[in-house]
């Protein structure tokens, strides 16, 4: 997910694109338009639209996380028409997201082996290849089967690209539907136990009966899933998709991967990220913490709710052999990022029915104890603060370390910030300086020149022993 901020992909001639552009992406997703035929042009997209694009460059990351082997995915490249290579942070990003999904998957398949149906509804599913890969790769029985549901001009693009691919459309059993069917009608593909639906989510009521009219059950083992879906929408109609998935499937798991804690620094950069490119997370701020979003469920009736953020989730429930297998793929040294970013993402699993009694998010055998997180330190007591002098921009990063090297001098390096124009790892050494009881002046390693050279540790050899050791 180079799709940090102020890195950009050109895109040229893909399904549903025309002519060339520049996106600049944040964690996977679209960030904003720069430069066309003609120039450089702005676009004020709906919500909507942008909302759809987000899938296009997700399904590229994911394309090139599988291909790099950090896991197991042979058909999500039959839904891209080109491949580029993400970072190694992009990759890890993707990793654990692909890891804590599979891991709900497999949970729901082996809770329910002995029942003799059940099914999948996957809200949002944009191009993932979630079909292919459980009834391809996975080899379930027929007594599976699943639902995908995404914005009309979602799925009809899928349609046409799962009819180009022979490897898909082998998979698929008994196609009743016609390549090019209606464009008004809500299935778009129906097989024996594939269906791809277009209805916009935040409509309940056609949701329903575009689900009851392609023959889903409402009395079997379903798994819900909803991939960073519910956060685009109005709290209050994601409200009532939770609230009509409680009430219609009584057998029934809901899993939510999506964002949350906006208040800090990095999670105010992600919010105006996406406010800037018209594509706001519009529940971040009314669930900004994993209670909150556990509430949300319990509320709504589910009987049933545990939620862990990726680190957490990392930690408890990805084996040991696993870690060290994706250490193993490529050079990483961008931790410090990467644990920031799975502490503002969360997996989260409600359950219901007879599949409440079955605990979810289950840790690994190997590992001996669950992941807990301290609590909160209390308060103790408060310290004067200063803000420093807008002139001061060399602190303008995160994941750094500083240190009080005298009573006026402190030095500070590493850590993530902005660079010649774009969010990057620094390497630079800041030293900020107190002058006149004020902290107003800032020395970088760039105007040093070429007279200085820092020194950190070692000792002292005193000139009278250096005389001595000469003789």
């Amino acid at each position: 997910m180079s799709e940090r901020a102020g890195e950009g992909t050109n895109f040229r001639n893909g399904p549903g694109f025309h002519g060339s552009c520049v996106v600049k992406l944040w964690w996977g997703h679209v960030l904003q338009v720069g430069i066309g035929q003609g120039g450089l042009w702005m676009t004020n997209m709906k919500s909507e639209t942008c909302v759809q694009s987000t899938n296009d460059f997700s399904t590229l990351s994911k394309v090139s996380a599988a291909s790099a082997g950090y896991f197991t995915d042979d058909f999500q490249k039959h839904f891209v028409s080109r491949t580029c290579r993400r970072s190694p942070l992009i990759h890890r990003g993707y990793c654990v997201r692909a890891q804590a999904i599979t891991h709900c998957v497999n949970e729901f398949l082996q809770d329910t082996v002995d029942a003799p149906y059940r099914q999948v509804l996957s809200l949002g599913c944009g191009f993932d290849s979630l079909y292919f890969r459980v009834c391809g790769r996975m080899g379930v029985q027929r007594s599976t089967s699943i639902w995908e549901v995404d914005f009309p001009a979602v799925v009809h693009r899928k349609r046409l690209m799962v009819d180009q691919s022979q490897a898909l459309k082998s998979l698929l059993k008994n196609i009743t539907s016609p390549a090019g069917s209606d464009k008004k009608d809500a299935v778009v593909l129906d097989s024996q136990d594939y269906r791809l639906i277009g209805v916009d989510l935040t409509d309940v009521v056609a949701l329903d009966s575009a689900l009851e009219g392609s023959g889903i059950r409402w009395d079997c083992p379903t798994l819900i899933l909803a991939e960073v879906v519910l956060c685009y929408m109005d709290p209050a109609r994601s409200g009532n998709v939770i609230d009509w998935a409680g009430q219609r499937f009584l057998q029934s798991r809901f899993v939510v991967y999506e964002q949350f804690f906006p208040d800090d620094a990095f999670g105010r950069v992600m919010v105006d990220h996406f406010e800037s490119l018209n594509s706001p997370l519009c529940s971040v701020g009314v669930y900004p913490q994993l209670l909150d979003q556990e509430q949300r469920f319990l509320q709504k009736g589910w009987q049933r709710c545990r939620v862990l953020d990726m680190n957490q989730f990392s930690a408890s429930c990805v084996s040991e052999s696993e870690k060290l297998r994706i250490e193993s793929l490529e050079p990483f040294d961008e931790f410090e990022e990467l644990h920031l970013k799975c502490s503002h993402y969360f997996i989260l699993v409600a359950s219901q029915g007879e599949l409440a009694d079955i605990p979810a998010l289950r840790p690994v055998a190997e590992i001996s104890t669950d992941f807990t997180v301290l609590p909160t330190p209390a308060s103790s007591g408060a310290i004067l603060a200063r803000l420093l002098s807008p002139a001061v921009r060399g602190l303008r990063r995160f994941g750094h370390r500083s240190c009080l090297v005298s009573p006026q001098s402190v030095l500070t390096t590493g850590g993530f910030g902005d660079g010649n124009g774009k969010h990057q790892r620094l390497r630079d050494l800041h030293l900020l300086l107190q002058e006149q009881d004020a902290w107003s002046r800032e020395v970088t390693t760039s105007q040093w020149g070429n007279y200085y050279v820092p020194q950190a540790g070692g000792i002292i050899i005193y000139k009278s022993s250096l005389c001595d050791c000469q003789r």
